[in-house]
């Protein structure tokens, strides 16, 4: 989890025993735009499930250019 990274834009925990959850919490940019892919990665070793809502939106070409950048990470 790293807020710094440009390409991250949501990060969910959730601790449990073998029985019941102990700890949950979830951070995701709402106004986040997606241009191009978009990855989810578990690394847990437990199945996980997803939801994820998207909409379209239509962007001027300015406007995807300021959504390329701001997806891209200045190491890329």
């Amino acid at each position: 989890m790293d807020a710094g990274d440009s390409r991250q834009i949501g990060w969910a925990v959730q601790a449990t025993t073998n029985t019941t959850r102990v700890m949950s919490w979830n951070l995701i940019d709402p106004d986040h735009v997606v241009v191009r892919d978009l990855y989810i990665r578990n690394i847990s070793d437990n199945t996980a499930n997803y939801l994820v809502t998207l909409e379209p939106v239509t962007l001027s070409e300015d406007e995807a250019v300021l959504q390329l950048i701001k997806e891209s990470s200045q190491d890329v």
